[in-house]
C-alpha cells in the first residue's frame, strides 16, 4: 500500500498566523536512518529577527529524533547556522580531471572559482557583501 512506502521527499514550512505567508521552508530526505536537508530557505525580511529557520530547524531535528533516525545532515555548504547545531563537519573534496587543452584552462577557472567562493565563505564580511548583492541583484531582476 501507498502509506507503507518511504517519502521520498518531506517539505516542512513555519508559516506566519496572519497571511499563512511562508517564512522558512525546508525538504528533507531520510533513508536507511539518515537524513539529509536537501534545501532551505528563510525569509530575510521584517520577520528574521525572530529566528523563524532555527524554530523550523529545531522541529525538523525534534522530529528526526523521535522516528529514531542517527543523523541529520544539513547537506552541501558551510554556513553559520549549520555550525550552530552541527558538531561534527565532512571534508569534501573536488576532482577535476582535464583530458584536453580546453578541459585543462576550464579546471583552472573551475578551481579558481571554487576557491574564490571558498575564500568568500570563510570570511564573514566578504560573506555578509556577497549576500547583500545578491539579494539586491535579485531585487532588480524581479
Amino acid at each position: 500500500a501507498f502509506e507503507n512506502q518511504q517519502k521520498t521527499l518531506e517539505m516542512h514550512a513555519i508559516r506566519l498566523r496572519t497571511d499563512k505567508r511562508p517564512v522558512a521552508i525546508a525538504a528533507l530526505s531520510v533513508k536507511d536512518g539518515h537524513v539529509i536537508c536537501q534545501f532551505s530557505s528563510i525569509d530575510s525580511g521584517e520577520i528574521e529577527y525572530t529566528s523563524p529557520g532555527d524554530l523550523l530547524f529545531y522541529h525538523m531535528i525534534e522530529n528526526a529524533c523521535e522516528n529514531g533516525n542517527d543523523l541529520f545532515d544539513f547537506g552541501v555548504g558551510d554556513e553559520l547556522f549549520k555550525r550552530n547545531w552541527c558538531d561534527s563537519q565532512t571534508e569534501l573534496y573536488d576532482c577535476v580531471i582535464a583530458l584536453t587543452a580546453k578541459g585543462r584552462a576550464g579546471a583552472v577557472a573551475l578551481t579558481g572559482l571554487t576557491q574564490g567562493k571558498k575564500l568568500i565563505k570563510a570570511n564573514p564580511r566578504l560573506f555578509a557583501l556577497a549576500r547583500r548583492a545578491r539579494i539586491m541583484l535579485h531585487r532588480k531582476i524581479t
